[in-house]
């Protein structure tokens, strides 16, 4: 025992050694561990965020061929007749036909939030049975619309 103090022979300084390597291996490998590790991005998780805010995006952009957006339209018919209800059905009309050509999966809730006190204008299934439901808002004018999408 006196002879591993003293040091004689560098048992101490292998040992040493040995067990920095053995920390350095151990270092390497959960670093290796880390980098395995999968994270999904986040346009993975938030597909339905980019659909609600792409649609959104369509509806208040002009088209080549009009001269207005399709929320410009609606806005201003609308405004036109007083909020009645046969401008509300002709907005459902234009709407829906707007969804069955932009949005062929899934569920939505379209609505006007401001001068409607929250009337769905379009929909399709229940938006609520979706695990996530994401929104997207635009205004127009004294009219503030949302698109729930789940």
């Amino acid at each position: 025992m006196l002879e591993i103090i003293k040091d004689e022979r560098g048992f101490l300084s292998l040992f040493d050694s040995l067990l920095a390597v053995f920390l350095l291996f151990m270092v390497f490998i959960a670093f290796n561990m880390a980098m395995e590790i999968e994270v999904p991005s986040l346009s993975e998780e938030n597909s339905d965020f980019k659909t609600s805010q792409d649609l959104m995006e369509i509806l208040s952009s002009k088209a080549t061929d009009r001269d207005h957006s399709t929320l410009e339209i609606i806005s201003y018919t609308l405004d036109y007749n007083n909020n009645s209800l046969s401008s509300q059905r002709e907005v459902t009309r234009i709407l829906d036909e707007f969804f069955s050509i932009y949005f062929t999966r899934g569920n939505y809730s379209f609505a006007e939030t401001s001068q409607l006190g929250g009337k769905v204008l379009s929909s399709r299934g229940n938006v609520m049975d979706g695990d996530e439901v994401t929104v997207a808002i635009r205004h127009h004018g004294n009219y503030s619309y949302k698109l729930y999408v789940s």
